[in-house]
């Protein structure tokens, strides 16, 4: 009995599928049908059925299938390839087995391995390139795909994603309406790991090539196509899906080693006709009435995307892969004028400052008003631009005019004063973020310092604010679960870097220069992954610094084609990193970070 969506939700479904090596068949290639694990993070997987591919890649599962489970398939050896361990490994996400059609065939190629790699890379069994060796002797490495129960909304999108980028039906690069995918780097990255499939195997000079050159911390060859130096203490990949994952994630590593592995006959294309400066995938979208000057950026519990556009005075919604869901002219009214702050409450309702308005505007999750048509207005609010959401549902704010800071109840009562608080150095105030003792915290632009205030609106910081750390025009402001707090620096004098100061308010970062490097240049917001790097939007790309400061992006910061990333940053369940453009657009970076529980109150932290 084959099951559909529509069908009984449950019962013995039948697949079918072809597993290719470029357009090749890889004739007596193991296929198996994966259950994603759910307890932890790559961890959990176990088989559903088994299958040997045909002389023409042909294979048939059969199954039994639960509503709710997410499945994959991994295909792994073939006839013409040799070498222990079976070096060919590729995957394909399919997603929830019970919404599986009717007479439903797929692809497992190249392709459909970077799409589900790149997408579900913080849910697979990373060690850096070494695989994990069960007590029986076996090893599932970067097969094994899981997340915690606390995070099953995360891993359905990051599989929903991976078909934004290919349809596993035909193994080709999907076209999903309102997006704009990076098809050649895709094609690409397909054609770096066919040069090992369609080849003898493990020893190959190909997948020594590969394996080599994608362990993080291996040195770049002399010349293209030559294994890469591995230090002592790495553990290469022993297969193509473990390399496909040590690339995605690390992105910014012997990018040009990769790209010369670039078989003569590309089985893809077309591809880029020069090497990239990152690996990273993003993915473009427009649509929903997102606009030039979206300004504000935060995610929902259910993995959506809520954008803040001040031009044409509206929020926008897209799902996790982008469909907007807000209509052609976002939602509208409560007051909103020049809309430019947005911030998500634990009931899902959606706050926004009004720049213009001197007021706030509040929605419900399904876009349906709550404010009345001016909007909250009072408790100091004078140019209010960046908010915070405390564990109260209240909100805090930051007056940009004003030089103040104002505070709501969940229902939009003031709990600051007709004057808002004020003092601890507030000038020009942009940013604020609240740390686990629910103290605001805020990045004064107008006086290159950072304020402290208890929730009681008592000023914590000194009257100068602290000041030290490299601070210069600083204006994004996120805080990590350690409580420490990260500013972005725009820059009058030296500036273009971050600062770090403690939960005391001393500095972390070098003092004056800040942390620097890894694409810093007009740094506006910040945002803190489920690891505690530090992702930051600059104009034209994004910046990562890890725990200690040190930049992992290249010097150029992760770009997308076409994007003109600019001030908006935000990172989703799933680990993608969502940035807003300068052209009418959202940019989402897939599975590039650690996933973050949202939405996002308090510090951040791993769902």
């Amino acid at each position: 009995m084959l099951i559909s969506a529509a069908g009984c939700g449950r019962g013995i479904v039948t697949i079918k599928g072809t597993v290719q090596g470029g357009v090749q068949p890889l004739s007596g290639a193991t296929v198996t049908l994966w259950r994603m694990g759910s307890s932890g993070y790559g961890r959990g997987a176990s088989p559903l059925a088994e299958s040997v591919a045909k002389a023409d890649g042909r294979f048939t599962l059969t199954f039994l299938c639960l509503p709710g489970t997410q499945v994959y398939a991994t295909a792994q050896g073939s006839d013409s390839a040799s070498g222990a361990g079976h070096a060919i490994v590729m995957m394909a996400a399919i997603g929830d087995c019970a919404a599986v059609p009717r007479h439903f065939a797929f692809n497992i190629n190249e392709l459909t391995t970077v799409a589900s790699t790149w997408t579900l890379a913080q849910f697979m069994n990373y060690t850096g390139g070494a695989s994990v060796v069960s007590a029986a002797g076996g090893g599932l490495g970067a097969q094994e795909i899981g997340a915690p129960p606390s995070n099953a909304t995360g891993l359905a999108n990051a599989v929903a994603l991976a078909a934004n980028l290919v349809d596993v039906r035909t193994g080709t690069i999907a076209t999903p309406p309102n997006t704009s995918l990076p098809a050649s780097e895709l094609n690409t990255l397909a054609d770096i790991l066919a040069g090992c499939v369609n080849s003898a195997g493990a020893g190959s000079p190909q997948c020594q090539a590969l394996f080599t050159c994608a362990t993080p911390g291996s040195a770049f060859p002399p010349e293209a196509g030559a294994p890469c130096m591995v230090p002592a203490d790495a553990t290469t990949a022993q297969d193509t899906l473990e390399a496909a994952l040590d690339i995605a994630r690390n992105p910014a590593h012997n990018v040009g080693a990769l790209f010369g592995l670039i078989p003569p006959i590309k089985p893809f294309s077309p591809t880029l006709a020069a090497g990239p400066t990152d690996w990273s995938v993003a993915i473009r979208y427009t649509g929903g009435a997102i606009d030039s000057l979206g300004a504000g950026l935060a995610i929902d519990a259910e993995g959506d995307a809520w954008i803040a556009n001040s031009a044409t005075a509206s929020i926008t919604k897209l799902s996790p892969t982008g469909v907007p869901l807000s209509g052609k002219t976002g939602f509208t009214g409560g007051g909103m004028l020049a809309p430019v702050g947005l911030a998500i409450d634990n009931v899902g309702n959606v706050w926004i400052t009004n720049l213009s308005g001197n007021s706030l505007s509040k929605f419900k999750p399904s876009g349906a008003l709550i404010t009345p048509p001016f909007g909250i207005l009072g408790g100091g609010l004078s140019g209010p631009l960046g908010i915070a959401i405390d564990q109260s549902g209240g909100a805090w704010v930051a007056n940009q005019r004003g030089s103040t800071l104002s505070r709501f109840t969940a229902s939009g009562t003031p709990l600051s004063p007709q004057a808002g608080f004020s003092g601890g150095g507030l000038t020009n105030p942009f940013g604020i973020a609240l740390d686990s003792k629910g103290d605001a915290w805020v990045a004064n632009r107008g006086d290159d310092n950072v304020s402290e205030f208890d929730p009681a609106g008592l000023a914590l910081s000194p009257q100068t604010g602290f000041a030290d750390g490299g601070l210069d025009a600083p204006v994004g402001i996120a805080i990590d679960s350690g409580d420490n707090v990260w500013v972005s620096n725009s820059g009058r004098g030296e500036g273009h870097s971050v600062t770090e100061l403690d939960s005391s308010g001393n500095a972390i970062s070098p003092d004056p220069a800040g942390f620097i490097g890894g694409g810093l240049h007009v740094p506006g917001a910040v945002a803190i992954d489920g690891a505690g790097h530090v992702w930051v939007a600059n104009s034209g790309s994004i910046t990562e610094l890890d725990s200690t400061g040190a930049a992992l992006s290249p010097a150029s910061g992760f770009t997308e084609s076409g994007g003109n990333l600019g001030f908006a940053i935000a990172i989703d369940g799933a680990g993608d990193v969502w940035v807003l453009g300068s052209s009418d657009s959202a940019s989402e970076f897939v599975g590039i970070a650690a996933p973050v529980a949202t939405p996002l109150i308090g510090p951040a932290h791993m769902p």
